[in-house]
């Protein structure tokens, strides 16, 4: 869905979350939604404007999500992609404009389109953590999240990456995705092609 340069808008900035701004196309019947996260992420009760708008939305309503994200908590990520997938909103396009890392990779390929700008690049690694408490109880805690990461990292990356290259992820290695990289488009079409069928 495209929005005529000619088409007037008025913009209302959200008083309690920076960078977030919900634009109102009065010539047309759907709501036009730009958030701009442009730092690390956060703990979940950061997002609760986003969220909510995001869950408010129709069919036939847009998101753009401006992308700068150099990594972050995985909670916070995982109360966005829980927003994400309740929208009703017929796109959730993701838009890279800087460099963007870990949780910010991984949102990058969670909505329904992928853009990456000039100059761009997605940056995919194993997660770090940290455990407390009794010795036995940290043991489980870990394989625990263990699992749990692995499969939201799978369920989130694949198709965009291959199985060969989370395995890697999962033994350590980084994977960058620049945006002159031959496999760009490709990887795009499969991943998002793929959203669409399911």
């Amino acid at each position: 869905m495209s929005i005529k340069p000619s088409e007037p808008m008025k913009y209302e900035e959200s008083k309690k979350e920076e960078g977030f701004f919900s634009n109102i196309v009065s010539t047309q019947e759907y709501e036009v939604v730009d958030v701009y996260l442009t730092s690390e992420t956060n703990e979940g009760k950061f997002y609760t404007v986003i969220d909510h708008k995001l869950r408010s939305l129709n069919n036939g309503d847009v998101v753009n999500i401006y992308l700068r994200n150099y990594g972050g908590t995985i909670n916070g990520l995982t109360d966005l992609l829980s927003a994400i997938h309740d929208t009703e909103a017929s796109e959730v396009n993701m838009i890279l404009t800087a460099p963007s890392y870990s949780c910010g990779a991984l949102l990058a390929v969670a909505g329904t389109s992928l853009r990456m700008k000039p100059n761009t690049f997605l940056m995919f690694h194993n997660y770090s953590t940290g455990s407390s408490g009794k010795g036995g109880e940290a043991m489980i805690s870990s394989k625990e999240h263990d699992k749990w990461i692995k499969r939201l990292m799978r369920d989130i990356a694949m198709p965009f990456l291959t199985e060969k290259e989370m395995v890697g992820l999962e033994h350590d290695q980084d994977i960058y995705i620049h945006e002159y990289d031959k496999s760009v488009k490709e990887r795009i079409k499969r991943h998002f092609k793929n959203k669409v069928d399911k």
